[in-house]
């Protein structure tokens, strides 16, 4: 029989999660906002007017894999703490033009019989289960995703198929909003992309999108 273990209950922030919102509604700004953060900015150039601390800009999924070996590695990174990747639907593009690249065609709609889609999932399921075991207090990921309201649904802006799975991935779901001139963020359950934390303070939560205090409300204070 496996052992059974007892773990201590505690109130902690998250390690794995998701951000979603509409375009300019303030991902980049909350993300360039968040102390020890790393940010990856996959589309090149959203983070040169908003003084991110730290930015990373790969084009390639080598350089993709170097930099998520960078972060984890204890011996290469001493200083950061937070992992933004920014955004999803640029993620999975690199790992489509990869498969693409090896069928010898020049998107994944061409590989016929759905193949082109499913070694796809598997990509991105096998790279996000890698993050998730890797993920910890010291080492938090934020993965950032467009969202679009579709028939009163929200949707992410990544392929079909990934979308329940992105979200069944991660520990937390924040929708990002504009509210009045203040940046919010809900953690609450929404329709269609579900809103939603694994821990029990924040998925109550809808209300300024201010990194230290989503901290403290996490522990319950």
């Amino acid at each position: 029989m496996l052992d059974i273990v007892k773990q201590e209950k505690r109130d902690v922030f998250p390690p794995l999660g998701l951000l979603v919102g509409g375009p300019k509604v303030g991902k980049s700004t909350f993300c360039a906002n968040i102390p020890n953060a790393l940010v990856v900015d996959l589309e090149g150039s959203g983070y040169d007017h908003i003084g991110a601390e730290s930015v990373v800009r790969p084009s390639t999924l080598d350089e993709m894999k170097e930099v998520l070996n960078f972060y984890f590695d204890p011996e290469q990174n001493k200083q950061y703490e937070v992992l933004c990747i920014d955004h999803m639907r640029e993620m999975t593009n690199f790992y489509a033009d990869s498969i693409s690249k090896v069928n010898g065609v020049k998107n994944i709609d061409q590989i016929g019989y759905g193949k082109g889609s499913n070694e796809l999932r598997h990509d991105m399921y096998s790279v996000i289960k890698g993050i998730r075991k890797k993920v910890s207090q010291k080492r938090k990921v934020i993965f950032v995703a467009h969202s679009t309201d579709r028939n009163g649904q929200i949707r992410l802006d990544v392929d079909g198929k990934l979308d329940t799975m992105l979200t069944g991935m991660v520990d937390y779901i924040g929708q990002l909003y504009r509210n009045g001139p203040k940046n919010s963020i809900n953690f609450t359950s929404s329709s269609g992309t579900e809103s939603g934390c694994r821990n029990q303070h924040l998925s109550q939560y809808n209300g300024d999108a201010d990194w230290a205090k989503l901290q403290e409300v996490a522990v319950g204070t």
